[in-house]
């Protein structure tokens, strides 16, 4: 048989159709195991354990921290509302995309660059 024979042609579609269906046939019972640390979490309560000492902004009621743990997840705000609670919220506007400034105790706000929402420290507008 030569380059140019139909067969060869044909035994490469058979060979791709087989293994594409056993990929599919089997595909979901190892993607699981593959994807299983970085599927998400569902919504609630989470802990975030971190030492509020690395952090001077957060020292007293009103301070305001951004973080970004890698490059999978969203930039993420952490504010102290009082001497014993701390609120996590997204910092993604969720009208315009862009990240939302810290906390600014002097404004009893945070605002939003791109178009000028103003949140309050538990993440109202």
């Amino acid at each position: 048989m030569n380059a140019d024979s139909p067969f060869r042609s044909r035994r490469a579609w058979v060979k791709q159709f087989v293994l594409g269906t056993a990929a599919a046939l089997t595909g979901p019972r190892w993607i699981g195991n593959v994807l299983a640390d970085v599927g998400s979490t569902p919504a609630g309560a989470a802990v975030l354990r971190l030492k509020v000492t690395d952090f001077p902004a957060l020292a007293e009621p009103g301070g305001s921290v951004q973080m970004v743990f890698n490059e999978i997840m969203k930039p993420f705000t952490l504010n102290r509302v009082s001497t014993d609670r701390f609120v996590t919220l997204d910092s993604v506007c969720t009208h315009a995309g862009c990240t939302v400034g810290k906390f600014i105790v002097a404004n009893n706000r945070m605002r939003c660059p791109c178009h000028g929402s103003r949140y309050d420290i538990e993440g109202r507008v």
